[in-house]
C-alpha cells in the first residue's frame, strides 16, 4: 500500500457519519470521484492521531460493494470506548493500491461506544475539635478520561448544587481506567466537597456520574 497527499478535492470523502443501534456500529459517508475503495483507520480518541503513522496494519481495505450490501461500514460493539474513525479515499494504481492522506476533518468521527459510568468517593478524616477535615477523592472509570472532564467544588456550610456554586477546582492528571485516588488534602470542618462534570452541555450526554 503506497501513501499519497490529497492533491485533488474530487477524491475527498465528506459527510462521514455514525449510528448505534444495539450493539452495532454503523458508518455511512458520501463517496468521491469514480473510486470503489477506502481505507478505514480506527483508533482510541485520547490518542493524537497526526503522530500515528499510517500504514497497512492500522488500516482496514473496504470495498463499495460492501458498503452497498451492508448499508454502510458495519462492526459489532465490544466495548465501551471512544473511537476516533477515519475513512481514507483511496484507488487502484499501475503500482498497486494508494491510500489518500486526507486529514481536514470531513472524513473524520469520534464515537463514544456507550455511555461509561463515572463512580466518585469522597472519604473524610475528623478529628475531635479539629476545626479542619482531611479529605480525599477517589476516582473510579471504566474508559481513559481527560482531567478536564470533571472538577470537584467547595463550599461552606452545604453540598454545593452544580459545578458554579462554590469553589472550583480542576484535578491534576487524566484519569487511567480503574481506580484513581489524589493526595489527601485539608478543608473547613463546615466546607464540603462535590465532583461534578466540568461541561454539562459536551460531557453531560456521554458519560454516567455517579457518587458511591
Amino acid at each position: 500500500m503506497e501513501v499519497k497527499e490529497l492533491t485533488k478535492q474530487t477524491e475527498r470523502i465528506t459527510d462521514l457519519k455514525a449510528e448505534i443501534f444495539e450493539s452495532t456500529l454503523t458508518l455511512r459517508w458520501k463517496w468521491q470521484g469514480d473510486s470503489d475503495i477506502v481505507y478505514i483507520f480506527k483508533e482510541r480518541a485520547s490518542k493524537n492521531i497526526e503522530d500515528i503513522e499510517i500504514d497497512e496494519d492500522c488500516v482496514k481495505l473496504y470495498t463499495k460493494d460492501e458498503y452497498r450490501e451492508f448499508n454502510g461500514y458495519v462492526e459489532k460493539i465490544r466495548d465501551i470506548n471512544e473511537y476516533k474513525f477515519i475513512v481514507f479515499p483511496a484507488k487502484e494504481e499501475e503500482t498497486g493500491t494508494v491510500l489518500i492522506k486526507q486529514l481536514d476533518g470531513d472524513n473524520q468521527i469520534a464515537v463514544c461506544t456507550g455511555k461509561p459510568e463515572i463512580i466518585y468517593e469522597i472519604l473524610e478524616h475528623k478529628k475531635l475539635f479539629s476545626k479542619i477535615k482531611r479529605v480525599q477523592l477517589i476516582v473510579f472509570v471504566d474508559m481513559p478520561i481527560s482531567k478536564d472532564t470533571l472538577c470537584y467544588v467547595k463550599k461552606k456550610g452545604a453540598y454545593p448544587e452544580s459545578e458554579n456554586d462554590g469553589l472550583k477546582f480542576q484535578f491534576p492528571a487524566d484519569f487511567h481506567v480503574g481506580k484513581n485516588e489524589m493526595q489527601p488534602f485539608e478543608i473547613g470542618k463546615d466546607e464540603y466537597i462535590k465532583v461534578f462534570l466540568n461541561d454539562v452541555k459536551k460531557s453531560g450526554s456521554k458519560y454516567i456520574l455517579k457518587r458511591r
